[in-house]
């Protein structure tokens, strides 16, 4: 196989998945590209008309300023604690 430079920035995840195809690139290569992605944007926008869902071992989010979570009703629940850490915390 030949070595070719990709410019991955003009490339959707279909057009990177079919030029390793295309360039027969090793099972275990594609294997290996799949245990992790990074994806890093000024700003990025996500809308699903249905259902979003990660499932995932941990999920973390950082703001560095402020995060909003807006919804008719909202649900949070454990199976164990739930901390709930601030300077000052506003209910009702």
């Amino acid at each position: 196989m030949a070595v070719q430079e990709l410019v991955l920035e003009e490339m959707t995840a279909e057009e990177l998945l079919a030029e390793m195809v295309r360039e027969g690139t090793p099972d275990t290569l594609r294997e290996r590209l799949r245990e992790r992605i990074v994806e890093r944007a000024k700003e990025a926008w996500r809308e699903t008309e249905g259902l979003s869902q990660t499932r995932a071992g941990r999920v973390r989010m950082v703001a560095e300023q402020t995060l909003h979570l807006l919804a008719e009703r909202t649900t949070l629940k454990a199976r164990e604690d739930v901390k709930v850490k601030g300077e000052k915390i506003y209910l009702g």
